[in-house]
């Protein structure tokens, strides 16, 4: 199979997702998958190397103006060809170009569309530069609810993607929905959100997966 991951940057200071997406890539090529893996160009993780001896095709893209988008000229006039050539076209985070350009041009050559917000859903970072995601909010929503398949790390995230495709808010002790007193350490997932939200795109949960030894 055929599989391209996209996704803003994978540099050293990139945090989980940078070594979540390394890791699936160089794990799905060893399986013996053709893998392509793309991103802007910056200071490189360190794992990079480990994907790409493994047979992950690494290509990057320059970043242009406007920086906070993770805007690339070159990935606006490169990317088309790369998933043309795929058979799954897998995205990784949100709110960003790569993301959006990606997952676009998977639904317009019908390709597999696999979206992995990574946590970017999670009420509290979505009130970290709230107003630029109330913004650009609509374009995330649209694409997800084509998506061929939403990947969800948890429960919780799960409850949180729905939220976020219902545009509503999800329920925290201060919100509507409190978490009772003694029930302060139980996850949002038990609090039997779908009922709420209804039906929507196709939300598998997959937990992420530790390297072993």
């Amino acid at each position: 199979m055929k599989i391209l991951h996209i996704v803003a940057g994978v540099w050293k200071d990139s945090g989980g997702i940078a070594t979540l997406v390394l890791g699936f890539s160089r794990e799905q090529a060893k399986a013996g998958h053709e893998v392509g893996l793309v991103f802007l160009a910056g200071d490189w993780h360190a794992d990079v190397k480990k994907a790409e001896e493994a047979g992950v095709r690494v290509k990057t893209f320059k970043r242009d103006f406007p920086h906070f988008l993770f805007f690339s000229w070159g990935l606006l006039f490169g990317l088309e060809k790369l998933v043309k050539n795929t058979e799954v076209v897998h995205v990784h985070s949100n709110w960003t170009f790569p993301v959006w350009w990606g997952a676009w041009l998977a639904l317009r050559y019908k390709k597999v569309l696999v979206m992995s917000p990574q946590g970017c859903l999670d009420p509290v970072r979505l009130k970290h530069s709230g107003w630029k995601k109330t913004a650009v909010g609509w374009m995330d929503r649209w694409l997800l609810r084509r998506a061929t398949v939403i990947h969800a790390t948890c429960e919780a995230e799960k409850a949180w993607i729905q939220a976020f495709l219902k545009n509503i808010q999800y329920p925290t002790r201060n919100d509507q929905y409190p978490i009772k007193k003694k029930e302060k350490n139980i996850e949002h997932s038990t609090l039997n959100f779908q009922h709420r939200t209804g039906e929507g795109p196709k939300i598998v949960v997959i937990p992420n997966g530790v390297e072993g030894e």
